[in-house]
């Protein structure tokens, strides 16, 4: 998926949403990390995760980026009153099916087919492995070859031999 396919449906999302593929963007945080993140996970100038999936242990630095989601996130509506991040209305974290309901809007709006928030994540780890990162931990895998296999998707660039 193209960062002008994520702009455009950022630009069309709730604001919610649109904050949750933008931390995903920054962090490569899973869908149900980022819709469960609680305040109390973010403390030092960290945040502090275990992976829902995995369980793995991750502690992503507050990069000025993460920082001004954060900041925008603050003024979501039920966000004083909640201990979720990215809350609803009522404070409460969203659910998957109400989370998939905005990503479906987001959609139609944005004139887009099928974009998959796994996707956002797959696009994110493809991105810190060309900016030098090592992919197998901005991801979060235990195994490299999970990594490879199922997010590595950039062609590889071969030199001809004339």
């Amino acid at each position: 998926v193209t960062q002008k396919d994520r702009d455009m449906l950022a630009e069309k999302a709730h604001p919610a949403f649109r904050l949750m593929m933008r931390l995903t963007e920054a962090t490569g945080m899973r869908a149900t990390d980022v819709r469960l993140l609680r305040v109390q996970q973010i403390h030092d100038g960290i945040i502090d995760l275990a992976q829902s999936k995995t369980g793995n242990d991750q502690q992503w630095e507050i990069t000025p980026a993460v920082q001004a989601i954060w900041d925008e996130a603050g003024r979501l509506p039920g966000r004083t009153r909640s201990m979720y991040v990215l809350p609803t209305r009522r404070g409460t974290p969203y659910t998957e099916s109400g989370f998939q309901s905005m990503r479906r809007r987001a959609l139609a709006a944005a004139g887009l087919k099928d974009l998959q928030f796994r996707d956002v994540r797959k696009a994110a780890v493809n991105e810190a492995k060309k900016l030098g990162r090592n992919a197998q931990e901005f991801a979060g895998h235990s195994d490299p070859r999970t990594t490879e296999k199922h997010y590595l998707n950039e062609p590889v660039v071969v030199k001809p031999i004339r």
